[in-house]
């Protein structure tokens, strides 16, 4: 069964694009996903790999919404203690001009 996780939030940092021990590009999203009927909010940071990090480096900032489509993952050095890794699939730019359009994916 696939670990399937969906967020729609706002960025709370600029992405910032690096390069993995491979070359490979990596972006880390963090975003803000608030609660409709609530005050509360939580934190989500998610994992973006190859052209997908390379285009939300350049095309997302602070302060933009995005919806994250994710898997989820434990990485493979921890126990069961170890945090959860969300692995971006797919990220859509929401308050882009044309944002049906403006869909990034891998």
């Amino acid at each position: 069964m696939p670990n399937i996780w969906i967020g729609h939030g706002q960025l709370i940092d600029d992405p910032e694009l690096r390069h993995g021990l491979s070359g490979k590009p990596v972006t880390n999203l963090r975003f803000l996903v608030g609660a409709l009927d609530s005050d509360r909010a939580d934190v989500f940071e998610v994992v973006v790999y190859g052209g997908l990090a390379e285009k939300t480096a350049t095309y997302l900032a602070k302060r933009r919404w995005i919806l994250v489509e994710a898997t989820r993952r434990q990485p493979a050095t921890g126990g069961s203690g170890s945090p959860i890794e969300i692995v971006a699939k797919g990220v859509s730019f929401l308050d882009a001009p044309d944002a049906a359009t403006e869909k990034a994916k891998p």
